[in-house]
């Protein structure tokens, strides 16, 4: 009785790793040939741009020209035609080959770079508003001063005439 349960569970298992691998050649098979359809020699998605959640920008590289379309989930619009420079042979290569890395060196130069950028505009910054704060500071003791005189000139003006200042009615 232990050997045909044995046998079956074996049996089970060869048949389940048929399964999977069946399946796996299936899916290869129509995955391939679904690819096949999909490319094209004339036509090509070169680059896509997501700009919300169902809205997409497109270059697409038809022949020799290139030509910018936005899409939605319901509509495709043309947009422009676009002029690009063809890359030598060897820079694609080099970009294929790219593809799928990430190139930390450059994020990390980049947001270096915009960081110093930063860090000198606040030291600008802080430049301009201590020159500010001078000439403030500056304006605000001549105006002082121009309220002194005029101030002096009002109490000359009250002794000449008699009028005396005082806080009683």
């Amino acid at each position: 009785m232990e050997e045909y349960s044995v046998l079956k569970v074996i049996l089970m298992l060869v048949g389940f790793c048929s399964l999977l691998f069946l399946t796996y050649v299936t899916t290869r098979y129509i995955g391939s040939k679904q690819n096949k359809t999909m490319k094209s020699k004339n036509i090509s998605v070169v680059e896509t741009v997501t700009l919300g959640l169902d809205k997409r920008l497109h270059l697409v590289k038809a022949g020799k020209q290139y030509f910018m379309i936005a899409s939605t989930s319901k509509t495709v619009e043309f947009l422009t035609t676009v002029t690009l420079e063809e890359s030598s042979p060897e820079e694609q290569i080099v970009t294929q080959e790219n593809v799928g890395l990430f190139d930390f060196k450059s994020l990390f130069e980049k947001y270096m770079g915009s960081y110093r950028v930063k860090k000198g505009k606040e030291n600008k910054s802080s430049e301009v508003e201590t020159q500010q704060d001078i000439s403030e500071n500056h304006d605000f003791k001549s105006n002082l001063g121009k309220l002194r005189t005029i101030i002096q000139k009002k109490e000359f003006q009250a002794r000449e005439n008699g009028d005396d200042f005082t806080n009683e009615e």
